[in-house]
């Protein structure tokens, strides 16, 4: 991860914000106040800090740079230019000048060698409309822009795409660094960008994995109930902001069912892989599902067994919570989206903490079926586990080793990496009698599906 900052002074609160990264990003702060730089090289030990004033015009090599430590209403309080501080208020003795290296934003990050740009900050003194319209977007990936845009007389929304259209615009007045929402509002509009999510589906229309004497809850043969799952988690992913891809595996399922997905795939607006498999069994279908997430190159993997029904909000709360609570915790965490009755029977129940999302409470959680979301880095990292488990899960080598989820990609939740569930489900597992919610009406959700 790359952090630049320019011209951040001494906002405590955002670099306080941003020494929580240190360990895993490569810090960079262009400051062009000199008596700064100590406090800058005291705090962030590693961080390449460089002192120069960013400026629009290339040719000059040098600029006056004028700045004041009286107190102002308005934290702006530097500048090329000293009109601009007298104009917010600053008396013009409190104001210092000092003649501070000039470079153009573009060759500032070609001398730091950087191309792809994981958060920009920059404060530059009233010019920003300049650095924007300089800004070489071709050469340079943004990820997050954070600027103050009533500097930015531009009215049309055509100047910002000077920046990589995938950058995240904010106003560093109303956002916090890293904010669950990171949004740039102007004339009443909002644009937020969102990670990008692999959904890796695998479905089966015959069998069950557990076969059990009594019909499913909600009645519906499997087929149906295969179509109803999709066709609302299609409707959640719709609802969602961000880029999604659908990666289907089937493990040999009727025509039927496979014309109905994919009439129910046809309307939404996400692209789809369709994999039909080679090999039968449930063993075929989650090694391939495992390792599809393993080879993603998305920001977010969610696996997804065909039996869940999914709210219209379920992928939107479920990314949101992973951002809240990954930057709570400052590590990776995982969402399970079914607040499962078998968490609070004797023999499953275990100590928990609960937490305020955004929309519901979360509970943090040491056991998920094969429906969960992580990044993809999980995975990749733990891979002997979710391999054991798509290879050995219900072979007679398996049965007599006790190879299942909780002896397996649970020990990951339990030890590894935070798992949280909310409170009540986001999603409902359609499962018998024992995996009924009480506290859900779960009929009304699967009427709204259409």
């Amino acid at each position: 991860m790359n952090i630049v900052c320019i011209g951040l002074g001494l906002e405590t609160d955002k670099l306080s914000e941003i020494l929580t990264f240190e360990k895993e990003a490569n810090l960079y702060f262009i400051e062009p106040i000199p008596s700064f730089i100590p406090y800058l090289q005291s705090s962030f030990p590693t961080a390449h800090i460089v002192n120069k004033a960013i400026i629009a015009d290339e040719t000059i090599k040098y600029t006056n740079f004028y700045y004041s430590y009286e107190d102002s209403p308005n934290f702006n309080n530097s500048s090329i230019h000293k009109d601009f501080l007298l104009a917010k208020g600053f008396s013009e003795s409190s104001i210092q000048c000092s003649e501070i290296e000039a470079i153009t934003i573009n060759n500032l990050l070609s001398e730091l060698n950087l191309e792809r740009i994981d958060y920009l900050y920059f404060n530059v003194g009233g010019i920003e409309e300049n650095v924007v319209l300089d800004f070489n977007h071709d050469k340079f990936d943004v990820r997050i822009l954070e600027f103050n845009p009533l500097r930015i007389k531009d009215e049309s929304e055509n100047i910002f795409l000077n920046f990589n259209k995938n950058a995240i615009v904010q106003d560093y007045y109303a956002n916090p660094l890293f904010s669950e929402n990171r949004v740039y509002r102007k004339m009443g509009k909002e644009v937020i960008t969102s990670p990008s999510i692999d959904i890796i589906l695998r479905t089966h229309s015959f069998i069950d994995i557990h076969p059990n004497p009594t019909p499913r809850y909600c009645g519906a043969d499997k087929t149906t109930l295969i179509e109803k799952c999709v066709k609302s988690l299609v409707q959640s992913a719709d609802n969602y902001d961000g880029k999604i891809k659908f990666i289907w595996f089937d493990d040999h399922s009727s025509q039927d069912m496979i014309d109905r997905v994919f009439a129910v795939f046809s309307k939404s607006k996400h692209e789809v892989e369709f994999h039909p498999l080679e090999q039968r069994g449930w063993n075929a279908s989650g090694l391939a599902q495992f390792d599809a997430g393993r080879g993603s190159s998305a920001d977010l993997v969610y696996f997804v067994e065909d039996d869940y029904l999914h709210y219209p909000t379920a992928i939107e709360e479920m990314v949101n919570a992973y951002r809240l609570f990954k930057r709570n915790l400052g590590t990776e965490v995982a969402i399970h989206p079914y607040d499962d009755p078998d968490n609070y029977l004797p023999l499953f129940i275990d100590e928990c903490r609960v937490v305020l999302g955004k929309n519901r409470h979360w509970r943090t959680n040491k056991y998920s079926t094969f429906t969960f979301m992580c990044n993809p880095e999980i995975v990749r990292k733990f891979w002997s586990r979710f391999y054991t488990v798509a290879t050995e899960y219900m072979t007679e080598w398996g049965e007599k080793n006790e190879i299942q989820e909780g002896t397996t990609i649970n020990h990951i939740w339990r030890w590894e990496v935070k798992l949280f569930t909310p409170i009540p489900s986001v999603a409902l597992h359609m499962g018998y009698e024992r995996q009924l919610d009480p506290f859900i009406d779960w009929k009304s959700l699967w009427d709204s599906v259409g």
